[in-house]
């Protein structure tokens, strides 16, 4: 729907900023006002469309899908955009990365995915070691299986002091692993697991 469309329609005003950062969407059914981060899907080489698209996961009983599948939502505006944060090349010697939840995949999803990843010297590889956990292994599963503990962060992640950790999930996991964030989407206090292992608040950010 372009924003004309979008104007005629819903008589408001949404002019999101197209970047690669996320925007705050409000949604607003009936006097219950959510507000949700996503990230603008147009491609940037076609440049600025006049169109408003988002991918929006389908989550049981998530409030924002909830909405817009229902008759009588509304958006009103939208908020942002957001830089999450700002990598900035070699700062950071070693990075850790805790990510959780339904991920990319769709278990009704059968697709083989290979990359084929070409550079010019060895020293162009980007360096990057993959860890899975399974909750629920198969019988012939030989990887690492069940929650991420502090035992497999210390033998798998950069050590407090030695570079950054970011965490990403479901809730309950991100409060386990470093405690959440404030209700203003600031980072608010470290704690967790990171915390009990010596990591300080500036060592981790949370997703």
């Amino acid at each position: 729907m372009t924003i004309a469309e979008l104007q005629q329609k819903y008589k408001t005003n949404p002019t999101p900023a197209l970047t690669d950062n996320s925007v705050f969407v409000p949604f607003k059914l009936l006097e219950t006002q959510v507000i949700r981060p996503y990230t603008p899907i147009e491609d940037p080489n076609l440049g600025y469309t006049g169109k408003f698209e988002l991918i929006v996961k389908h989550y049981v009983g998530g409030p924002c899908h909830t909405h817009l599948q229902l008759e009588g939502w509304r958006l009103f505006g939208h908020e942002g955009t957001i830089l999450k944060y700002q990598y900035v090349a070699n700062r950071d010697r070693h990075i850790g990365l805790i990510a959780g939840g339904t991920g990319l995949g769709d278990d009704k999803d059968d697709t083989k995915f290979t990359l084929l990843f070409a550079n010019v010297t060895e020293q162009d590889i980007f360096s990057i070691h993959l860890h899975y956990l399974l909750d629920n292994p198969p019988a012939n599963w030989t990887g690492r299986t069940g929650r991420v503990t502090k035992e497999v962060i210390q033998e798998t992640l950069p050590k407090p002091g030695e570079g950054k950790v970011f965490v990403c999930g479901p809730l309950p996991m991100v409060a386990s692993l470093s405690g959440l964030k404030n209700k203003d989407f600031t980072q608010g206090e470290l704690s967790g697991a990171l915390a009990e292992l010596g990591y300080v608040k500036e060592e981790v950010f949370k997703f």
